[in-house]
């Protein structure tokens, strides 16, 4: 068996992986089904495909304003990329390290190096997570004068301004060469020894400087590139605010079809904490850990716990097997057809 059908094997042994820690949610979601306004529930197949062109938006727009695409690539392309990457980072628990490395691996016929992808990874999730927040300040005024308890009302603008402080100092980082060094010092030392730790010292391969210094050489260039040109990051910012509006519009459209429509403040708050914490767990797709921070908050904000429960496992499950649906596909015919290698056979 060759490398590419492992790879391949190995997706199917993590969807699989996936839908068992989400077995729970899964029986509930269909005992639930039976309370759900169903032709309104399915409103969340369009809504769904509609987030994910956005975010592939977020990442191609920034791209073709750079300038780095060879040449052009249609929509069709463009939405079927954007899928397999969330397919990518939805089954494999890395926190986007996958989708980073999917990413540069898939667009390697534009041109666009490693370091290149990574930015344009990070102007991704920057472009959200900001859209996030700045949705979540929004949110938290609203809160405020919807009769919620303060202390929700004062964690969900900590929250946000957290986010945002987080993007800022990732920014300040490699916004400096000298900074930009010490954290490759720091991330080359951190992995090499997790190679030993997880190999137990048998393993000879090792993260390299000059691979590392080439990474986040192109990261640091491209950050500059952006400094210079601010109107760079518009585009992305603003496919970053319809991706987080249409996270929400799903989510509200499970609370309406179960007959109990929400205001839109507590579930984009919702949405930037569970994402968060589906980002740090370790099962996949933070299966188990994002239900249950979503839940808690729509409890604690005077939701009725049922209803909460409910919408949320409901729309998970749907979300998930979207994802599997719309991305496998795809992923497995491009990882077995493609001209480039997976992964390069000299050390890394």
């Amino acid at each position: 068996m060759n490398f590419r059908k492992t790879i391949s094997l190995i997706t199917v042994v993590l969807v699989i992986i996936i839908i068992f820690f989400s077995r729970e949610q899964i029986v509930e979601a269909w005992h639930q089904l039976s309370e759900v306004n169903l032709w309104i529930l399915a409103l969340l197949i369009p809504s769904q495909i509609i987030m994910y062109f956005a975010g592939g938006q977020v990442y191609f727009s920034y791209l073709k304003a750079k300038k780095q695409m060879r040449k052009k690539t249609s929509i069709w392309k463009l939405m079927r990329i954007a899928l397999e990457i969330n397919f990518v980072n939805q089954i494999i628990p890395s926190g986007g390290v996958s989708g980073l490395g999917y990413l540069a691996w898939r667009l390697k016929d534009q041109g666009i190096t490693a370091g290149q992808a990574a930015m344009m990874q990070v102007a991704r999730y920057a472009a959200v997570a900001v859209a996030t927040a700045i949705i979540m300040l929004f949110a938290s005024v609203v809160l405020f004068f919807i009769d919620t308890p303060f202390w929700i009302v004062l964690f969900s603008f900590g929250f946000a301004v957290a986010i945002m402080a987080l993007v800022v100092f990732f920014f300040f980082v490699i916004s400096s060469q000298k900074r930009t060094a010490f954290f490759g010092r720091v991330l080359r030392r951190a992995v090499n020894t997790l190679i030993r730790i997880a190999t137990f010292g048998k393993s000879k391969r090792s993260l390299e400087k000059s691979t590392v210094d080439k990474f986040l050489g192109d990261l640091h260039d491209d950050f500059t590139a952006i400094m210079k040109d601010k109107n760079l990051l518009v585009k992305p910012f603003l496919w970053g605010i319809i991706y987080a509006l249409c996270e929400m519009v799903i989510f509200w459209i499970a609370f309406a079809a179960l007959g109990s429509p929400v205001n839109f403040a507590p579930v984009a708050v919702a949405l930037g904490l569970s994402s968060v914490v589906g980002t740090v767990v370790i099962t996949p797709g933070g299966a188990g850990a994002y239900e249950a921070a979503m839940a808690a908050y729509f409890i604690a904000t005077g939701i009725e716990p049922s209803v909460a429960i409910a919408a949320t496992l409901i729309t998970r499950v749907i979300v998930l097997f979207g994802t599997i649906a719309f991305g496998w596909v795809s992923y497995q015919h491009i990882l077995l057809t493609s001209k480039h290698k997976f992964i390069d056979k000299k050390p890394a």
